[in-house]
């Protein structure tokens, strides 16, 4: 019978991250709980950051815990009205890493649930005009859609000095602001980049192109 020497080599460092909603429905407002458990064999210290779009409008309580062997802490996460954001789901991700070995690192991710919105703002530009004599002029009229979502307004003019003879104006607004940058880092240059528009879902398609 044969024998043979192994050598084990035991990592000090550990931890996990759970995150879980504390309060409210998943939707911008509410409160979530990042759990951080030390699962090393060492006291940690733990640097805690955000990722994903909803880190835009999400913030720590904390950005850093220290824990012995096998304790665990809970943070708070709280998470603000996204104004740049359209509906749907965005991601967030919780973080932590390890301070004695930054190599060591765990995170957990959930959603954030972007109703839909309806707003908006009007403004006539400018907002008198003296005639010198009787006669003509004209306002610009600027409507922000404050919203979410796309949406139409009608604005109609009313009688206050004289006959009015146009009819009501129905406009389809976009919201603003429209996009949303999710990320500073991308692929690559690319060439022959094309967008179009999806009219039977509704969308915008954009091909990035090839390599």
């Amino acid at each position: 019978m044969g024998s043979a020497d192994a050598t084990v080599n035991f990592v000090p460092y550990g931890l996990s991250v759970q995150l879980n909603l504390m309060q409210g429905s998943g939707s911008p407002g509410s409160t979530y709980a990042m759990t951080v458990t030390n699962y090393g064999t060492v006291k940690d210290t733990y640097s805690l950051t955000l990722a994903g779009p909803a880190a835009l409008s999400s913030s720590l309580a904390r950005t850093s815990v220290t824990l012995a062997p096998g304790n665990s802490q809970t943070i708070a996460i709280t998470t603000n009205q996204a104004a740049f954001a359209l509906p749907g789901i965005l991601d967030l991700t919780a973080i932590a890493t390890s301070q004695g070995d930054p190599a060591i690192t765990s995170a957990a991710s959930t959603d954030l649930t972007i109703a839909s919105t309806q707003g908006l703002t009007a403004q006539l530009s400018p907002t008198v005009q003296v005639l010198s004599v009787p006669g003509s002029s004209s306002f610009e009229l600027m409507v922000t859609n404050t919203g979410n979502t796309e949406d139409t307004y009608t604005a109609t003019i009313t009688d206050a000095c004289g006959p009015v003879g146009v009819g009501p104006i129905v406009m389809d607004v976009l919201p603003n602001p429209a996009w949303i940058q999710v990320a500073k880092v991308g692929p690559s240059s690319r060439q022959d980049a094309a967008i179009a528009f999806d009219s039977n879902r509704g969308v915008t398609v954009l091909f990035g192109g090839p390599d």
